[in-house]
């Protein structure tokens, strides 16, 4: 089946009159480029003799020389196209006829916009043709996504940002910064984790930012992040949890399982009361119901999905029940992402590596932290490596296997429980021990373990904008969350900062 051209018949949007303004005021005065240079591409013209005209222009002035009919003539000498429409004279006439280069900026916009429909159109285009052919070897969703991908590099191409300001402006912003930090007195400048140690070091999650927490399995990342997005949003932030390991049901169990303080296992394993049961219900009704979270559980979510899918939760947070407003602004969302090695980069190369793919998705986190100005949490796991030492404590050296990320990100945290480690040392009596030196060494293992029960360090191994320092918090291994820890009315972050 041939599939049907579906723009045909359409006449593609354009707008000749703008087209022949914008170069007639260019070749009236070479300054206009300054004006109309940086956003404007000899593609986005619709006449191909416009947009070739708009280039040797451009080169011309570039190289410092004057851009003009006289100029131009050798150029285009043998270009059929101009000569269809007149020749040397026809850029003569262009230049001559300016009525006036104050409204460049104008036409310069609207060719953009003409050339963006006309790219909305040729990538929908794409799309009925091969979604019509139903070629077997192509899905709707690669269709899809497909689509998706062309829509946002779309949007990148737009998106030119400001460009170069004076630092005074920039100096400007940075005060109103300093001066609602200042209105805050003290207060967390970021989203909140609830964590208060964490929040001492960190000030909160800061917009713009990617943060990494990684670790080697059974840590309890998925339930510290778990942690930290509930206490976000029930301080009022819009939280998004991409989490391609866990269902969406899973996550909402274990928020109610913290919530409840129910032992997680004994829920599905139905080993509850009927009075548990009702906690159950009334903390889904008085408490996740009313939260501003969003939870999306696709396997192996691509980065093209994902920014999709922010760009839309964005739109809407203020709608999310729950969401706060913070000085005549939305308070600031929390993107969460569980983890990133299941994710799916966009586009890949049949002879990319792995380690490429991880630098790839770590650099689109970033960019999505700092497109949509929200701190970005993202898991991570470690390598095998760390199983290897002595001390099984995390650095940053672990991360190296990982592509880009330590450079990518604003803050490292890993999460580590020497709990775990320790369970598994348990002293078996060696055959030739006496039964007093194995109580011996079985009383110092169990000292040991006592000393670290339900406790996790959060080791912050880089923070761009602040000290690295490690803390601990408590872990309920029931509930699978983390709370506050402190011993003896010391704080456990000075405690590990003023050891020996």
């Amino acid at each position: 089946m041939t599939a049907p051209d579906p723009i045909a018949g359409i006449i593609p949007p354009h707008n000749s009159e703008a087209e022949q303004a914008l170069i007639g005021a260019l070749l009236f005065d070479n300054r206009v480029f300054e004006r109309v240079g940086d956003r404007l591409q000899p593609e986005h013209f619709a006449e191909g003799i416009h947009g070739r005209i708009y280039s040797a222009i451009s080169t011309l002035i570039q190289r410092g020389r004057r851009a003009d009919p006289i100029t131009l003539k050798t150029a285009f000498d043998h270009d059929e196209a101009l000569a269809d429409v007149g020749g040397s004279n026809y850029l003569s006439k262009l230049a001559t006829s300016v009525v006036t280069i104050i409204n460049a900026e104008d036409y310069a916009a609207t060719i953009r916009d003409c050339w963006e429909r006309r790219a909305i159109i040729q990538a929908a285009s794409d799309a009925i043709k091969d979604a019509v052919a139903r070629d077997i070897d192509r899905r709707a969703g690669d269709i899809r996504e497909a689509l998706e991908n062309e829509l946002i590099a779309l949007d990148d191409s737009v998106q030119t940002g400001k460009g170069p300001q004076h630092i005074g402006t920039f100096g400007t912003e940075a005060i109103a910064t300093a001066e609602r930090a200042y209105k805050r007195q003290g207060r967390l400048t970021g989203v909140p984790t609830g964590l208060s140690e964490i929040d001492h070091i960190t000030g909160g999650l800061q917009p713009s930012d990617l943060i990494y927490l990684a670790g080697r399995p059974s840590m309890g990342k998925s339930a510290l992040a778990g942690t930290v997005a509930l206490n976000a949003a029930r301080a009022g932030h819009p939280v998004f949890i991409a989490t391609p390991e866990m269902s969406g049901e899973q996550v909402a169990l274990r928020s109610l399982s913290i919530r409840t303080r129910l032992s997680s296992q004994h829920i599905r394993s139905g080993q509850i009361t009927p009075n548990d049961f009702q906690r159950l219900m009334e903390a889904n009704t008085d408490d996740l119901v009313r939260l501003p979270i969003l939870v999306d559980d696709t396997g192996g979510i691509s980065l093209a999905q994902l920014r999709s899918r922010l760009r839309r939760f964005i739109r809407q947070a203020h709608k999310l029940p729950g969401a706060r407003i913070i000085d005549d602004k939305l308070a600031t969302p929390l993107l969460v992402v569980d983890y990133i090695q299941l994710m799916s980069p966009a586009g890949r190369r049949r002879e990319q590596n792995r380690n490429e793919d991880m630098s790839e998705l770590s650099r689109g986190l970033k960019g999505l932290a700092k497109e949509y100005g929200v701190p970005v949490l993202a898991l991570s796991q470690l390598s095998r490596a760390v199983e290897n030492r002595d001390n099984k404590r995390p650095m940053l050296n672990d991360l190296r296997d990982s592509g880009s990320l330590e450079q990518d990100a604003d803050v490292v945290a890993f999460i580590y429980r020497e709990e775990y480690y320790l369970a598994r040392e348990e002293p078996t009596r060696k055959a030739i021990e006496s039964a007093e030196k194995y109580e011996a060494r079985f009383a110092d293992w169990q000292t040991q373990l006592d000393r670290v029960k339900n406790i996790a360090e959060v080791i912050f191994a880089k923070q761009r904008h602040g000290p690295t320092a490690k803390t601990a918090l408590f872990f309920d291994p029931q509930t699978t969350s983390f709370d506050n820890l402190a011993r003896d009315g010391w704080s456990r972050t000075e405690q590990m900062r003023t050891a020996p």
